[in-house]
């Protein structure tokens, strides 16, 4: 039925058998096939099979692939197992198609190679088992496995990696990034465009992206080093740290500190875990319901209106002595003595009824006053003090 279905379609359709001595390799029987086929100037190649797939550009406008054939067996045995490999191609719309048919996967581990044009417009890699991996290509790469890991380097348009239940590593791809295990961490090195990582359980980490960053884990931690634009995480089991980011940071996570270099505001918020800001302008809105908070602001910025607020933990706010800016800070007292210190002589502290178990507040205008920022420690004390 295959056949029947790409036969009317095809403008060219190969179908090979080739098999190559057997040889012995530590203890293992090995079967390998080598071949080329043309393909059209800046086509478009789609290859399909079960194994590992390893995929590299180079100049010339062959696809040259070597299949190795893998199986641990007495000879007998292993030269039964060792059937022919079927490669199947075909034309069709723009498209280059190669599909590979080797041994039973459970007995036979197999192992392709190949060489594309650099060139291509468009690669789309897919195996049912097995790693895929890409290096060295021009156009737009699309890499999915069911169970394997996915890497890719050198990428110069958009990338897509998935795979059902491992790792993911991206060297560099100059443009927009999509990236989605069942249960692996991913790892992106450089991602020219907007880069979008999610996974069911594994870390994330992001050494650069030239646009907005999209990180979602559902059990681990997620690092982005540097954004040219807005970072939008969310961990429900880990920590979040974001070293600098072009845009607005906007950070969620159910079980870990939150931690944010320089941005342009924070909107962030965790159920158990510190957070931790420095250098910041822009809008910030900070809330913990277990740990404490440091905010360190930087100096000459506009602050927007701001919010830092911690049920249970200590509040510091870092102000540069030439930050305009409002004060307007709360502290109660569930466990122990409500607190303020504040080093700046224009924020006044009420310490009325605090002897008897209420609250405290303070209130001030530094250099003329500027926009508020609220503070709240419904369980700790808030420290307002003079960055140096």
């Amino acid at each position: 039925m295959k056949q029947l279905w790409i036969a009317p379609f095809a403008c060219a359709v190969l179908l090979a058998q080739m098999h190559s001595a057997i040889t012995r390799e530590r203890g293992e029987l090995v079967q390998t096939t080598e071949g080329s086929i043309p393909l059209a100037p800046a086509a478009r190649f789609r290859f399909t099979a079960v194994g590992t797939v390893v995929v590299r550009g180079g100049d010339d406008p062959l696809v040259s692939y070597k299949i190795r054939q893998r199986v641990t067996a007495s000879d007998a045995n292993g030269r039964r197992d060792l059937g022919p490999v079927m490669v199947r191609t075909s034309t069709r719309g723009g498209w280059s198609t190669m599909t590979v048919a080797a041994g039973d996967p459970t007995r036979i581990a197999t192992e392709m190679y190949l060489t594309v044009p650099r060139n291509l417009v468009e690669t789309v890699l897919s195996s049912v088992a097995g790693n895929v991996e890409a290096y060295d290509l021009d156009g737009a790469v699309s890499a999915e496995t069911g169970g394997g890991r996915v890497q890719m380097d050198r990428i110069g348009g958009e990338a897509i990696a998935k795979t059902g239940g491992s790792d993911i590593r991206i060297g560099r791809v100059n443009a927009g990034l999509r990236c989605f295990s069942g249960g692996g961490s991913i790892q992106v090195d450089y991602a020219g465009g907007e880069t979008w990582c999610e996974t069911a359980g594994g870390e994330i980490l992001i050494g650069e992206s030239a646009g907005v960053v999209h990180a979602t884990t559902a059990g681990g931690n997620i690092r982005v080093r540097r954004a040219a634009r807005s970072v939008l995480a969310r961990s429900d089991g880990g920590l979040i740290e974001v070293g600098q980011s072009g845009g607005l940071v906007t950070a969620q996570t159910r079980g870990g500190s939150i931690e944010v270099g320089g941005s342009k505001g924070v909107e962030c918020a965790s159920a158990a875990g510190a957070i931790r800001l420095r250098g910041l302008v822009g809008p910030l809105r900070a809330e913990t319901a277990m740990g404490s908070i440091l905010a360190e602001l930087l100096p000459g910025a506009r602050l927007q209106e701001s919010m830092l607020s911690s049920g249970l933990g200590d509040i510091t706010v870092l102000i540069p002595s030439n930050l305009a800016v409002s004060v307007r800070a709360l502290s109660e007292s569930r466990n122990r003595p409500a607190r303020i210190v504040s080093e700046f002589p224009e924020i006044r502290v009420v310490t009325a009824g605090a002897a008897r178990g209420g609250a405290i507040t303070a209130e001030g205008a530094l250099n003329g006053g500027g926009p508020l920022l609220r503070i709240t420690a419904s369980s700790g004390v808030v420290y307002l003090r003079r960055q140096r």
